[in-house]
């Protein structure tokens, strides 16, 4: 929404359009405002003294005006191009502090992880969650926040422990299908979410199935078996399930969020108990179906921050994935990933660790 054009209007009163603020004055005070001596300012009776004179009174009142300026000016840490601060000039010991408008005493906000970050594909990015923050800004501005440390994989296409497996595409899942960075949210007993992030295909076949498909007759199928085949052999549907959080901000918070959820005589939930499971950290969050589509790279109520360290090989730990026998083989399939030695990975496999252990 613009503002509307003033004109050569100040403060409501109009400034003769001859008039240079930025010029020196003709007394030679440097920044003083020119006084335009045209017949246009002055009355046609006022002599040439009688303008002067008028001029010489009016510099005892410019020259009080400028004073805190300059002394502001005159401090050995100014810099008048810097506008990082909040510029704030005291005129006297009886007058409040005056605050420029042109500067912001504003925090700055953390960088929120943009759509380049999740436009990878799955297995890439569900190891480059691990370390990311979360955050869940609730409507009264309390900020939520959690460090990824566990995530699942989920390929779609033959993977048959997605939701997606065979590029099948329905309205609870449809968020798979959508740009990288937007957020599926399912439920699960009727009470329980889950959080996941969709990402990019992730071609998981080999390149003589990968060949046969391409080269098969269009003609010989519909265009909608076309598209099926496709999300199967491209893995169209793809996603990232976030596993376990380590609650960083919020933690208060998270705790009466849980504590509404189970029974009043258990026991009170440690620091780390707060998000170490996929339905777990939804409820600390409080992250429901209403947050199903939403997309992470733009979005002002829940968005992803970048990690301030960097996460080395040896501190990422590849396992099975957690509940998903269904899944026949694919169960097996090395597709969860967590931070080795943090205490809120929901499971953790020992043995895998001890295979997996760098070498001394």
């Amino acid at each position: 929404m613009g503002r509307s054009d003033r004109g050569n209007e100040t403060g409501g009163r109009k400034v003769a359009p001859g008039r240079d603020s930025g010029a020196r004055g003709s007394s030679g005070e440097a920044g003083l405002p020119r006084l335009s001596l045209s017949s246009a300012s002055l009355p046609l009776a006022a002599s040439a003294g009688g303008a002067r004179a008028q001029f010489s009174r009016m510099l005892p009142r410019k020259r009080k005006r400028l004073t805190p300026l300059n002394a502001v000016q005159s401090k050995p840490g100014f810099s008048p191009a810097d506008t990082s601060g909040n510029l704030t000039v005291v005129l006297d010991r009886n007058s409040s502090p005056v605050s420029s408008k042109y500067f912001s005493d504003k925090p700055r906000t953390s960088s929120q992880l943009g759509t380049d970050f999740f436009n990878q594909p799955c297995i890439s990015l569900a190891k480059s969650f691990l370390g990311q923050i979360l955050v869940h800004k609730l409507p009264d501005g309390t900020e939520l926040r959690g460090r990824i440390v566990e995530t699942e994989a989920y390929l779609g296409g033959e993977d048959a422990a997605s939701h997606s497996k065979g590029g099948k595409q329905t309205s609870r899942n449809a968020a798979m299908f959508m740009k990288p960075g937007t957020l599926y949210v399912y439920q699960i007993y009727g009470i329980y979410f889950c959080m996941n992030v969709s990402s990019q295909a992730e071609a998981h076949l080999g390149a003589k199935q990968l060949l046969r498909c391409m080269t098969r007759k269009a003609g010989s199928r519909s265009v909608e078996n076309q598209k099926k085949q496709y999300r199967q052999f491209f893995g169209e549907g793809a996603a990232v399930l976030l596993r376990s959080l380590e609650p960083l901000q919020g933690l208060d918070t998270m705790r009466q969020l849980r504590s509404a959820q189970r029974k009043g005589s258990a026991k009170p939930l440690k620091d780390w108990q707060l998000c170490n499971g996929p339905s777990k950290l939804c409820q600390a969050l409080a992250i429901n179906k209403s947050f199903d589509q939403k997309d992470l790279a733009h979005d002002t109520a829940v968005w992803m921050e970048p990690s301030s360290e960097a996460l080395g090989e040896q501190a990422l730990v590849t396992a099975a994935r957690i509940g998903v026998s269904y899944g026949g083989e694919w169960a097996q399939k090395p597709l969860r990933f967590y931070i080795r030695g943090n205490k809120c990975v929901s499971v953790v496999d020992k043995k895998v660790e001890r295979e997996q252990a760098p070498a001394e």
